[in-house]
């Protein structure tokens, strides 16, 4: 016979703030986002990877933020050129990880000189 399980019970307070409703517009229209499909034998942080550069780039980045969309987009390349030759996890892994904060980077700086204009 199973003893039963002791909890505490906690409360925890949290706090949310309210977005611009152009916090995540993008520059072009939503026919043209069409969705990823995903690819179950690539490593999820390289999916992650490609998808923060698609958004990014959906968002104006490239116009907006060039030097460091062009930085994450090398940085992706660089992502699957490891997982294509089978130089390990952990560097796949890192470079997308690179990739992802790069791409997010990007997409708040274009977002954010879009609305200065």
């Amino acid at each position: 016979m199973k003893r039963p399980t002791k909890a505490d019970i906690e409360t925890i307070t949290t706090r949310y703030d309210l977005v611009d409703k152009n916090y995540l517009a993008f520059e072009k229209m939503p026919s043209d986002m069409k969705p990823t499909l995903i690819d179950t034998s690539l490593p999820l942080d390289l999916q992650q990877a490609r998808h923060a550069v698609r958004i990014a780039k959906w968002s104006g980045a490239d116009k907006y933020a060039a030097d460091v969309m062009s930085d994450a987009e090398d940085l992706l390349y660089k992502a699957e050129e490891y997982f294509v030759h089978k130089a390990g996890d952990r560097l796949v892994s890192m470079a997308s990880r690179e990739t992802v904060q790069n791409a997010e980077d990007a997409r708040l700086i274009a977002m954010k000189r879009r609305s200065s204009r």
